[in-house]
């Protein structure tokens, strides 16, 4: 008895749900069932070679790569890579394959074994496919549920955040009513301001009307994102000129409304 004795004698069992799964290619499914073939009923491991698929299956190297992947994506197959000793005594690299999906049967009791004609889960014999991957899809959405649990949701910019911006875009306006404003992400860079950087809002609100009543900063800063970058600068030289001051700023504010006014009386 030779050693490929068993590729003519043994005999494969494939899970239904991979059969019948209509996201799969046949190449896909071959890859898969070739893989299973060389399933070590010790530990229920293998780790045929890229080489060994590709003469076993008479696929390109990309398309067992790529049939690979794609079984490993739909929960079909799982693999890691370790160092052992060969014969020679050279340490070399094997990939280990694992089924995980036909594993989740085993250890639930379920056997391998064709549906009876009986199961209307079976489908018809225009869909065969149909019921028969309803296990599989569920799982699927479970991951994908669990997927988007873990991503965090954008914050939602506070109510502070966007009065700030709407600030901002004013005090432009009130320098040059021809002005470009683009303040659509405008709040989310405020909102940092507030929870990132701990700014308050009081202080961001008197910086803003202090460099859009400045002659040197009024043309520089035209974003929050600007804003933000110089706010440490803007902050040390409104309090070498008293800008912390309420009344000061409360000033340059009313200032700022005047000149505003006018503005519309010319239009």
């Amino acid at each position: 008895m030779t050693a490929d004795d068993w590729k003519n004698r043994g005999k494969t069992q494939i899970p239904n749900k991979l059969i019948f799964d209509r996201t799969l290619t046949p190449h896909q499914k071959l890859v898969y069932g070739a893989i299973r073939a060389h399933k070590n009923a010790k530990d229920g491991r293998c780790f045929p070679s890229i080489r060994t698929i590709q003469k076993e299956t008479g696929l390109a190297e990309g398309t067992v790569k790529t049939a690979r992947n794609k079984l490993k994506k739909s929960c079909y197959l799982s693999w890691k890579t370790e160092w052992f000793i060969d014969d020679k005594g050279k340490k070399k690299l094997r990939c280990y394959y694992d089924t995980p999906f036909e594993n989740s049967l085993e250890e639930g009791g379920q056997q391998m074994t064709p549906r009876s004609t009986d199961d209307p889960r079976r489908g018809s014999i225009d869909d065969p496919g149909r019921g028969a991957a309803d296990d599989l899809v569920t799982i699927r959405k479970e991951q994908e549920e669990i997927k988007r649990r873990k991503l965090k949701s954008p914050p939602i910019a506070s109510d502070d955040a966007t009065t700030l911006s709407e600030l901002l875009k004013e005090q432009i306006l009130s320098n040059n009513k021809n002005a470009i404003v683009k303040n659509g992400s405008w709040p989310k860079e405020a909102d940092l301001m507030i929870r990132k950087d701990k700014r308050k809002p009081e202080e961001i609100k008197k910086v803003i009307i202090y460099c859009q009543n400045d002659s040197f900063w009024k043309s520089n800063i035209m974003s929050m994102k600007t804003l933000r970058k110089q706010y440490d600068r803007l902050v040390l030289q409104m309090k070498e000129r008293g800008g912390t001051n309420s009344d000061y700023v409360s000033e340059m504010l009313k200032e700022a409304r005047i000149r505003k006014a006018e503005g519309a009386a010319n239009d």
